[in-house]
């Protein structure tokens, strides 16, 4: 009967958990992690390494519920204190330095394509694969206009598509300023970055309450399960429950904090589904 109520109650906090984790939409990256059976290389380690845990766990203390709350509670851990925004404002600061390289060549009168070519050469290593495919199509003659789309779906940024923008109308007019007009667009960058720096650093703070809660919250678990009599009410099955109770309601706290923290991406408007005439994703 424990046995029954126990595993009952993990299965009701590994719904609560998984569901979140499941319905936290993921920030947009231009490379795509590989996945196993739909689940990331990260993810997996992840699991394996919290099940291996939570079996251990669950032989020395008799939480059964260990051995599925403590690998969710790993994987949703690593999703609350990890975060991308850092490799995003590198990658537009990345995308600053390859347009003011691309102006510095225009303005020595070689074409666009020459242009990007040129300015390849010296890419910041944060936007180094989506710039060298954008060189390989130039090179492979490739449409100027169908290289540039791809790019910015390797980008995958709304920055990134108002600098193909840029290229793609001057590609059509081939006329002079775009020199100019790709040094305001740099600058035009820069100030994109130094908002998102503020914005991070304000985040920051929520993040960093979020990892000190759980590095307590570990800590404490850890201690109370090598305490001995203390816990053993919790290896009844109504104290089962009561433990995935608290655990749910510990993992919907660091959810919402990790939401409190999350960007929402500015939409796209332009990459390799969009018509040229429109420039609007069928």
């Amino acid at each position: 009967m424990m046995l029954v109520a126990a595993l009952a109650g993990a299965l009701v906090a590994a719904g609560i958990v998984t569901g979140m984790w499941a319905f936290q939409p993921e920030p947009p990256t231009a490379k795509r992690p590989r996945r196993v059976w739909g689940v990331k290389a990260r993810t997996r380690a992840l699991l394996l390494a919290g099940a291996a845990a939570g079996t251990a766990i669950a032989a020395t203390t008799g939480w059964l519920i260990a051995i599925v709350a403590i690998p969710a509670a790993v994987v949703v851990g690593d999703r609350v204190v990890r975060h991308r925004t850092r490799s995003v404002i590198a990658r537009l600061d990345g995308l600053a330095e390859f347009a003011r390289g691309i102006a510095g060549v225009l303005g020595a009168g070689r074409g666009i394509e020459q242009a990007i070519l040129q300015a390849s050469r010296s890419t910041p290593k944060a936007i180094e694969p989506e710039v060298g495919k954008l060189a390989a199509r130039i090179r492979a003659n490739f449409d100027i206009s169908r290289a540039l789309r791809a790019f910015a779906e390797d980008f995958d940024d709304a920055t990134a598509d108002l600098f193909v923008a840029t290229l793609l109308l001057a590609s059509q007019r081939r006329g002079p300023g775009l020199a100019s007009v790709m040094t305001d667009m740099a600058a035009s960058v820069d100030a994109e970055v130094r908002a998102r720096r503020a914005v991070d650093a304000e985040q920051q703070k929520p993040r960093t309450a979020a990892r000190i809660i759980t590095a307590i919250t570990a800590v404490l678990l850890a201690g109370l399960a090598l305490s001995g009599d203390y816990v053993a009410p919790y290896t009844t099955p109504i104290g089962q429950v009561l433990l995935t109770a608290y655990l749910s309601a510990w993992a919907l706290v660091l959810w919402w904090m990790s939401r409190m923290t999350k960007d929402q991406p500015i939409p796209r408007f332009i990459g390799t589904t969009t018509t040229p005439e429109t420039g609007v994703r069928p």
